[in-house]
């Protein structure tokens, strides 16, 4: 399963998101809305009412909300225990 997170620079909860997925062996592919050529997913963004970063999507498309969504998930489904 391959993950997709919508991040931006500087952004703590985004390197939280990915960290979760990282500790878990688990793929992931990373689209940064402030770089250039990714702009237009601000747009679709809008279009959607997600208004903040990550936003975290699973390998069949459906969203899984942000950081604090995917941290619930992985606890839910036994794939992470914080500490």
């Amino acid at each position: 399963m391959t993950y997709t997170l919508l991040t931006k620079k500087d952004c703590t909860a985004c390197v939280k998101a990915k960290a979760i997925l990282e500790e878990q062996g688990i793929n992931y592919n990373v689209w940064d809305i402030e770089d250039r050529n990714n702009r237009w997913m601000i747009t679709l963004m809008k279009g959607a009412s997600l208004n903040t970063v990550p936003q975290v999507f699973a390998s069949d498309g459906s969203l899984v909300g942000g950081y604090t969504e995917l941290k619930e998930l992985m606890t839910h489904v036994g794939e992470y225990t914080d500490g």
